[in-house]
């Protein structure tokens, strides 16, 4: 209920693809399944395609929530609830639109400044092995992991986007690694690398920052050159947060398979000689 208002529950699976509501829908399952997806509305509802009122959206296993607003502009705009004066943008640049290839399942959120965010779900990600296409980047999201469920408080991670629109500011650790996962899930290496050097990790993790760290396992498979190098650069950030890197990848392998396929290793993901050795 609103006030003393009764609020009508859509069923968006009859919800006409076409309409402004099967937009909105199309751009909400970008972050979660249909049916973990609720649109009230306060009116008087007798057809999809009639325009309505919506009152307030939610995404409980998200834990986010979103409502209209009518800003200064006249333009009505979705808010969210839970990260103050940010709502949904519809702003889009090519530099934007290259910074979050490669993350699927976000939503470009904008505050009254004009600065923009990537609100990313942390679930666990998964690449699919394609026979037809063995270098695919296409993602499979587990939004029912019993595990992220248990140890993540927050199960969204918000990414400021850098002034430039070339970079993403990871705010945290577990926010740098989550950001690794993707980079390297879709093939990114030399994004993933530079994500790696910005981190620091010398103390003992967190639940949240060691069930991604964990996550991280997912990545392990990619025999690629860079792909070596980033675990490699990677092992030696968290050589003393306190976990056991073994569980990612076996250490040894990882820098034998780099030394020999050093000449392919891009410039930009080299380790250093100090690294090296």
């Amino acid at each position: 209920q609103k006030g003393h208002d009764m609020l009508v529950l859509f069923d968006l699976l009859s919800v006409p693809k076409d309409s402004e509501l099967g937009r909105l829908v199309a751009l909400l399952t970008r972050i979660e399944d249909l049916g973990y997806i609720l649109v009230w509305t306060d009116s008087t509802v007798t057809d999809y395609a009639a325009p309505c009122q919506i009152a307030k959206i939610e995404l409980p296993r998200l834990k986010l929530r979103f409502f209209p607003r009518q800003d200064t502009d006249g333009k009505i705009r979705l808010y969210s609830q839970d990260h103050s004066d940010l709502f949904i943008s519809d702003y889009r640049d090519t530099r934007l639109d290259s910074l979050s290839t490669g993350i699927p399942h976000c939503l470009i959120m904008e505050n009254a400044a004009h600065e923009l965010f990537l609100l990313v779900p942390n679930c666990p990600v998964h690449r699919p092995f394609i026979g037809r296409c063995p270098f695919s980047t296409e993602l499979k999201l587990d939004h029912q992991d019993p595990e992220w469920l248990e140890n993540m408080a927050s199960r969204v991670y918000l990414y400021p986007v850098h002034g430039s629109h070339t970079f993403l500011v990871t705010p945290t650790l577990s926010s740098a690694m989550y950001l690794i996962l993707l980079r390297m899930m879709s093939r990114q290496y030399e994004l993933a690398f530079r994500v790696v050097q910005s981190c620091e990790a010398d103390r003992k993790l967190s639940k949240d920052e060691a069930w991604v760290f964990k996550q991280l396992k997912n990545a392990n498979r990619d025999k690629h050159p860079n792909a070596h190098a980033v675990r490699l650069k990677f092992s030696l950030v968290v050589m003393f947060c306190g976990m056991n890197i073994e569980e990612l990848w076996e250490l040894q392998s990882e820098y034998k398979a780099y030394i020999l396929k050093l000449n392919e290793v891009s410039s930009h993901c080299k380790l250093s000689m100090d690294e090296e050795v």
